[in-house]
Parts: C-alpha cells; structure tokens; sequence
C-alpha cells in the first residue's frame, strides 16, 4: 500500500523540486514538508490535497460511502 509520505515525495521528485520551491508554491513550510516526506506526522487532508495542487496535479477526494 503506498502512503502519502511516498505520493508526495514521488510526486515532488517527478517535478524535480526542492521542499523550498513545493514550500513557496504550496504556502506549506519546508518543515511540514519534511515531516510529511518521512511520515512523521498524521498528514490533514488539506495539506495533502494542498502539496498536490502546488504540483500541478489535479485532486479529486470524495466523500466515503457508509
């Protein structure tokens, strides 16, 4: 199963940014960055969907069927 710490590094590496320019794009500090590359933290869907975006990719989320 791949994680957001793999989508958000993979997609980064395939744009080839540095965490300082996804960080200037994305509002996101450099830090988070990091943390969020290393899954050391519980990522919110907001910054995930942020990061994204910043990159260039288009998200879709929807609402989880009960």
């Amino acid at each position: 199963m791949i994680d957001a710490a793999e989508i958000i590094k993979g997609c980064r590496k395939f744009r080839r940014l540095t965490r300082t320019q996804l960080a200037d794009r994305s509002g996101v500090s450099r830090q988070t960055i990091w943390n969020v590359e290393r899954d050391n933290n519980n990522t919110t869907l907001y910054t995930f969907e942020k990061l994204l975006e910043a990159m260039g990719f288009e998200v879709y989320i929807r609402e989880k069927r009960k």
